[in-house]
């Protein structure tokens, strides 16, 4: 008996949807506020409660797809669907059913784009900010960057890019912050799930001030980088490709005298 009432509602509710509840089936229940978001694996659906209800029939249909069908009936008020394609739209409707199969008013349509979370790589340092690289979300129209202190509740807004690019320089940091980011797709009014790129300090570049040739060595002098804890000075001489470590110094040390070099030799450094 119960297989049979959920078949015989199933057949009315998609006769129903059929007919789009034309102005002569008229009904008193009320209807419901259906709402659609991204969360991290799938789109989340919710709507307000409506006393008396039975249970909710949920339909969906893809935008290559001409009808509706239902995809679940539950009692509650609130449904994740993970049965959903990164890229692919998406149209939603539901519709609360009484006792005595009695089909309350449908609810409103809503279409989203499924759009997946970005997937980052670790921030960098670089010359002028921290440097933010993330793969790639199917059907994304562009991507938003956001940030907050370590401190603080609100997330701000920092910029946009579009589809194609993926890296975002924050310049606008200091030395003496702790920074939380979050990065999400979007395709015009449709959002991904946050992530949270937690706890990335700057890192000043040191800048080299001289390096003096000397008899017998090269002094190499650059200045103070707020927060850093030791240095690493580099070398290369012109017929070199690559950088080698010549010392790590301790973060009060400035100043290094490279007593390793042959004279006519034209050397560059880096800290």
């Amino acid at each position: 008996k119960s297989s049979r009432l959920i078949s015989v509602i199933f057949a009315v509710l998609t006769l129903s949807f059929i007919l789009a509840f034309s102005a002569s089936a008229a009904t008193t229940q009320p209807s419901t506020t259906l709402k659609a978001s991204n969360v991290e694996n799938a789109i989340q659906l919710t709507w307000n409660e409506i006393e008396g209800v039975r249970f909710y029939a949920i339909f969906r249909k893809e935008a290559s797809e001409k009808s509706l069908y239902c995809i679940k009936t539950l009692t509650e008020t609130k449904f994740t669907d993970e049965n959903v394609i990164a890229g692919k739209r998406y149209g939603y409707r539901v519709f609360p059913v009484f006792p005595n199969s009695v089909i309350g008013t449908k609810s409103n349509d809503v279409h989203i784009y499924r759009l997946g979370t970005p997937k980052y790589n670790q921030p960098v340092n670089a010359y002028e900010g921290i440097r933010l690289t993330w793969s790639a979300s199917a059907g994304a129209e562009g991507y938003y960057i956001f940030r907050k202190t370590a401190t603080g509740n609100v997330w701000n807004y920092l910029g946009r890019t579009n589809a194609k690019t993926l890296t975002f320089t924050d310049k606008k940091v200091n030395a003496n912050e702790i920074y939380s980011y979050s990065i999400r797709s979007y395709r015009g009014s449709d959002i991904s799930h946050y992530n949270n790129l937690m706890n990335v300090s700057f890192l000043p570049t040191p800048k080299i001030t001289k390096a003096v040739p000397n008899k017998d060595n090269i002094t190499v002098s650059w200045n103070k980088a707020e927060n850093a804890a030791f240095y690493m000075l580099f070398r290369r001489s012109a017929s070199e490709k690559n950088f080698t470590l010549v010392k790590t110094l301790n973060a009060n040390e400035l100043t290094y005298v490279d007593k390793n070099v042959t004279q006519g030799t034209v050397y560059y450094y880096l800290v």
